[in-house]
């Protein structure tokens, strides 16, 4: 065990030291064969029609069916057996072929996922937390939560029984997350494990030959002293159902009793999870960040409810330590807390630790059609199948299958799909989801699935781990003075305007304070349901400040590093969706019209899945398959669950396009309050910008004639190579002959009705060893677009640009305006050579900025969806914007949150005029003052 503290120091910078490295991109799409890794991705997409996920009995047939060519992509990481096969040159029987030749195996090192053995810790005779005398223990009298008898239980692993790319861990943390593993605590020893029963309470009845539990110490077992272990063994996890055997051979050994119990994962979540009537389980794991180790806090615990700490781990010396990790301001003090807390949990034996995992995942090197490639009649795949996949992005720790890899895949030559036909299929190792519930669903295989559906404000760069906005255009993390907390964090974010929900509704920062704030407050007032599973991520949010229908604050109660990782990985709920289902008709919870918890916490008590990411549900079918449809403009569609009605989405994913376009305030400098002062020249930066990332290799470029390229013939090798095409235009950079920078439009010679694109060089150089020499070229896709821009339906004006990869075109605006509300909108015509690859898509691209000219002091008086034409939407008053007028309201919106700050029930940010985070007589003052102003008309 880790009892010497003096080394903590060292192993701090240690461990600061090793897990800055565990963020180098080091494993991106990497082909086992040799092939050219590409490590760009793309922030857009689907390029896919749909995605297919199919739902089998276990791994074994979900490589069955890579092999088969029926799915595309494996979730399951491969064992040795099957990692032999994939990558031997054996003929598959399917195809013919040599294995290796059309399975793709890419290796991704250590992962996120790890195995613990889950010991039921709670002795207590009721469950909940507090105990609850309506929910009896099913395992009460406990003997796991005696310590000692855990510290056995610990003594009879043997880590090393399995290879199988497993890596042994001791502490509750895989080793991407936490490399220096240490020493094994309790190494396999079984005599020690004996003596550690008999020493404490469970000796061998001489008679029956099995250990009871000798509670009154009177050397004789009583009635109430038999013991049996209820240990629920997966048994459609292979790794799990052997380890789970074995396991329970050695507990007999030492003579306890061991009741086996063998499910999958649906009877899993109901025994173990639910019930928590069990005392081991074998658990699988995702984790990270250190963070994880907060997953275990007494506060996660509670019933009824699925909860991550269903083990029932209740220690205040943990959690203390756990509470000063999570409010660290730095790396070094949260390893620190992390360390000792860590220490904690070996030391009592909460759980074992087993394995870590190292990844390997397989999937098809070509579109399969999900029937061996074989073509069907009319199906619509036949032109994809047999076409290699490109846009594969393998995240460390993750691999290949992940929110990006579905966002950017599609088959070569096929940028995108026909809207309906081009399908990824997806293998999942599992039978059924326990939820499709985003406030209630708590297991990895189901956020596969719901990930795709709800999106979050900033996101993981898959290769560097850095955090990148998403649905916000940036945000700030920096630190404010609390008046009564001191220095906290605080952070501070602007959303994109074009955001909608599936059905249409404008997704505003009223969703994101429901999500954050409201929500979790609606529960605890109805008082039937249990916390959500998310509950530890906004814990700590002080406030929620909105500072206007786009610009919002999140206030914190402490300062740490961790508090922009909670909220990456909040997923943002639709108000207009959820209040309903949690409070009922009249939006207020703890009354008759509540909806029953069952209903709420139920499989989807939203069956139309309204959410505003890049895919949409279309049926769910246990134990055979999951059905996505990327998320389109003007899309209609019913899912199959009972009560699902037909949804609209005229706007369809905002980043469905590979041309991304904003619109910002530079001067006064931010976009603080959409809000400009009256008689001011404001600055406005207009950008348009090309998403496409992934290159293209042409090689053996003969006949190039470099001051006049046209006519020369260019041979596509990587990422498949191509017929041969001929440039037949050019656009020089001014130097006088075909160099970096260049544009050139390049024609199919052999299939004339081929999509023809435009191409921006970004590197070349001449291959001498050829005779004559030829030339090798990288290039990458360009846009031509026809950009618009409009004020108030006016329009400014409008140009033709290439948009070239990585540079924004940028348009500077400056001028003045009128008191009131304006709209400045930039529209992009996407151009295309015939025929128009984006025609299908609707290809005109809009982003809208909607603006306010006033004074300061005018805080109220409209609302955001009043402004925006959505005067239906139930909960508008809660985004409150300026009338250009200063009446009574806004004077009374003051008055209301007077004596206020963050934190206080009364708090309202838009009063706090002066930005001191305090509504003092100043800011009423501030109102009073200018009261019947009244804007230009």
């Amino acid at each position: 065990m880790w009892t010497n503290r003096q080394l903590i120091p060292l192993l701090v910078v240690v461990l600061t030291a090793s897990m800055a490295l565990t963020i180098v991109p080091t494993f991106q799409w990497v082909y086992q064969d040799g092939t050219t890794a590409d490590t760009k991705f793309e922030n857009f997409g689907p390029r896919s029609d749909r995605l297919l996920i199919k739902l089998y009995p276990g791994n074994d047939a979900v490589f069955d069916q890579i092999a088969n060519g029926s799915i595309d992509i494996a979730q399951p990481g491969l064992d040795s057996y099957w990692y032999d096969l994939f990558t031997s040159n054996r003929i598959n029987p399917y195809t013919g072929l040599p294995y290796n030749e059309t399975i793709n195996v890419i290796g991704c090192g250590a992962g996120y996922g790890f195995y613990m053995l889950d010991i039921n810790n709670n002795g207590n005779e009721s469950l909940g937390n507090p105990p609850d005398p309506n929910y009896p223990n099913p395992i009460y009298p406990n003997p796991c939560s005696v310590i000692s008898f855990r510290q056995a239980i610990a003594h009879l692993v043997d880590r090393n029984l399995f290879n199988n790319f497993l890596i042994p861990i001791y502490v509750p943390l895989p080793p991407s997350v936490w490399p220096n593993q240490g020493e094994n605590p309790y190494p396999y020893d079984p005599a020690r494990a004996e003596d550690l029963l008999d020493a404490d309470g469970f000796p061998v009845n001489p008679v029956t030959g099995w250990r009871y539990w000798d509670r009154n110490s009177n050397g004789q077992e009583d009635p109430d002293e038999y013991l049996e272990l209820k240990f629920f063994i997966r048994s459609d996890h292979p790794i799990r159902y052997q380890f789970g055997q074995w396991l329970a051979s050695q507990l007999e050994l030492v003579r306890i009793r061991v009741n086996s119990i063998y499910g999958g994962i649906q009877q899993a979540y109901l025994q173990v999870f639910l019930e928590k009537d069990y005392h081991l389980y074998i658990g699988g794991y995702t984790a990270d960040s250190i963070y994880f180790l907060y997953t275990f806090h007494s506060s996660n615990y509670w019933h009824p409810g699925s909860c991550y700490n269903h083990n029932g781990i209740m220690d205040s010396e943990y959690d203390y330590y756990v509470e000063q990790m999570k409010i660290a301001p730095s790396w070094e003090q949260a390893i620190y807390y992390a360390f000792l807390a860590i220490e904690v949990f070996q030391n009592k034996s909460f759980k074992v630790p087993l394995w870590g995992t190292m990844i390997n995942k397989a999937m098809n090197r070509v579109y399969t059609g999900g029937n061996q490639w074989t073509p069907v009649p009319g199906d619509g795949e036949n032109p994809y199948r047999g076409k290699p996949w490109q846009g594969v992005v393998s995240q460390p720790g993750h691999c290949i299958d992940n929110f990006f890899t579905f966002l950017n895949m599609h088959p070569t030559d096929y940028e995108y799909g026909d809207c309906e036909n081009m399908t990824i299929r997806y293998g999942l190792p599992f039978q059924g989801l326990d939820s499709l519930n985003p406030v209630y669903a708590s297991w990895p295989s189901s956020w596969l699935v719901l990930d795709l559906i709800y999106d979050r404000l900033i996101r993981r760069n898959p290769y560097n781990l850095t955090w990148i906005p998403w649905m916000v255009k940036n945000y700030t993390v920096g630190t404010y003075g609390h008046p009564i907390y001191g220095e906290c964090t605080k952070i501070t974010f602007t959303l994109r305007t074009d955001i909608y929900w599936s059905d249409g509704t404008p997704l505003t920062v009223a969703d994101i304070e429901y999500t954050f704030v409201e929500m979790k407050k609606d529960i605890a007032i109805r008082g039937d349901l249990s916390p959500p599973w998310w509950i530890s991520n906004v814990e700590n949010i002080l406030s929620f400040s909105i500072l206007d229908p786009y610009n919002f604050e999140i206030l914190y109660d402490s300062k740490s590093i961790f508090f922009i990782e909670s909220i990456a990985k909040q997923p943002i709920l639709p108000k207009h969706v959820w209040k309903p289902i949690i409070c009922g008709p009249d939006s207020v919870p703890g009354t008759p019209d509540d909806p029953p918890p069952e209903f709420v916490s139920g499989f989807a008590p939203d069956p139309d899945l309204i959410g505003s990411g890049p895919w949409r549900l279309v049926e769910y079918v246990n134990s055979s398959h999951i059905l996505l449809a990327a998320n389109k403009r003007s899309s209609t569609i019913q899912t199959n669950l009972p009560g699902s009605q037909p949804i609209h989405s005229p706007f369809g994913y905002f980043r469905y396009y590979p041309l991304n376009e904003n619109i910002h305030i530079t001067s006064p400098g931010y976009e603080y309050r959409h809000k400009l002062p009256l008689n001011f020249t404001a600055e406005f930066i207009v950008t348009m910008k090309n998403m496409i990332m992934e290159h293209e290799i042409f090689e053996n470029v003969s006949s190039v004639n470099l001051g006049s390229p046209v006519g020369s013939f260019w041979h596509k090798t990587w990422p498949t190579s191509s017929p041969s095409l001929e440039c037949s235009s050019w656009m020089d950079d001014g130097d006088g002959q075909l160099s970096p920078d260049d544009i050139i439009l390049l024609t199919p010679i052999v299939q004339p009705d081929t999509i023809l694109y435009w191409y921006y060089i970004e590197d070349m150089w001449l291959d001498t060893t050829t005779d004559p020499p030829t030339w090798h070229i990288q290039a990458i896709r360009t846009i031509i677009a026809e950009k618009t821009l409009t004020i108030d339906d006016l329009a400014t004006s409008t140009e033709t640009v290439h948009l070239k990869p990585y540079t924004p075109h940028e348009q500077s605006y400056i001028g003045g305006f009128k008191a009131g509300l304006h709209f400045m909108k930039l529209s992009g015509h996407m151009l295309e050579p015939e025929p128009d690859t984006w025609r299908l898509r609707c290809i005109l691209v809009n982003y809208t900025f909607p603006f306010w000219v006033t004074i300061k002091e005018d805080i109220c008086g409209s609302t955001l969806y009043d402004d925006l034409g959505y005067p239906d939407y139930p909960y508008k008053p809660q985004l409150q914007s300026p009338d250009i007028k200063i009446n009574i309201f806004d004077v009374a919106k003051a008055a209301s949150a007077f004596g206020s700050y963050p934190g206080h029930p009364r708090w309202n940010p838009i009063c706090d005029i002066d930005g001191d985070y305090m509504i003092d007589i100043v800011d009423i003052a501030n109102i009073a003052a200018k009261f019947g102003w009244e804007g230009d008309p």
